[in-house]
């Protein structure tokens, strides 16, 4: 099976901002023997909002890398867009991770809106993991609830989900978290117990990732697991690259996703 996606020219978004990503699906799937027989490619970006910047800065481009070492797709990164930009939607997997509460626009949560429902995935994540209801959670939460309504029900990913078998194989669910990034984490492990008071609350690690289905479509991914700090480091980190290249694989070949949606646009185009 082989995969393209692909953005194309500013006049042509000019003309139609839905042709702004097409896909298409090639190949005779009967000769798809495994999973890993996917090949083609990506492109990836930053996603910025007007109140929020990524967290994780550099883990789009570690992603990128880890796609192109384990996987015949190959990814390109792009320079960073915006959640309320209609280039948006030329992208089949976006990431979000921040470590802050954030307002967002109306302009945002309409765009994200018309992105999942027309076959956009996206992969939340709270870099905050390690407080319990932190502010960057509850931001998160509280705009999906705004940009999905009723549809907004967290589902607990179970270990036999698809997103955890996509590429690689995860038979227990996410890898643990990334270590923390908190300076005051770092001078707690050097100074004494005593010097710092009473030991903060400890909260229990996430096991499982949670989703957000439209129309019976994994849509959204929300993690509290801090996967994509994980993805910035230089050591450790193979499974947690590996947690994303399945992420992004799962993206690109769920039933309903843009890469299926615009397969008709694309051939048209290119009779």
């Amino acid at each position: 099976m082989r995969i393209y996606i692909t953005t194309i020219t500013t006049a042509l978004v000019a003309l139609c901002t839905l042709w702004s990503g097409c896909a298409s699906l090639y190949g005779d799937r009967s000769n798809v023997t495994t999973q890993r027989n996917i090949s083609g490619f990506v492109h990836l970006a930053q996603v910025y909002g007007r109140d929020f910047r990524p967290a994780t800065p550099r883990g789009i481009i570690e992603l990128g890398e880890a796609i192109n070492r384990f996987t015949n797709v190959r990814a390109e990164i792009d320079d960073h867009i915006f959640l309320d930009s209609q280039v948006l939607h030329a992208y089949p997997f976006i990431y979000i991770s921040v470590d802050r509460a954030f307002t967002p626009t109306r302009e945002e949560i309409a765009n994200l809106k018309y992105y999942l429902w027309n076959g956009g995935f996206a992969f939340f994540e709270n870099i905050q993991f390690d407080r319990e209801y932190s502010q960057a959670e509850a931001s998160l939460r509280d705009m999906l609830k705004k940009t999905l309504g009723s549809n907004a029900r967290f589902r607990i990913l179970p270990n036999r989900h698809k997103i955890y078998h996509s590429f690689f194989d995860f038979d227990d669910g996410p890898p643990h978290s990334a270590p923390s990034a908190d300076p005051n984490a770092i001078v707690a492990s050097i100074l004494p117990p005593l010097a710092l008071g009473p030991p903060p609350l400890e909260i229990d690690e996430v096991s499982f990732f949670e989703g957000i289905f439209l129309d019976d479509r994994l849509s959204v991914v929300y993690s509290n697991k801090a996967i994509g700090q994980a993805w910035e480091r230089e050591f450790r980190n193979e499974p947690h690259l590996k947690m994303g290249v399945n992420l992004v694989i799962f993206a690109l070949t769920q039933p309903g996703a843009l890469t299926a949606k615009n397969q008709e646009i694309y051939k048209e185009m290119n009779r």
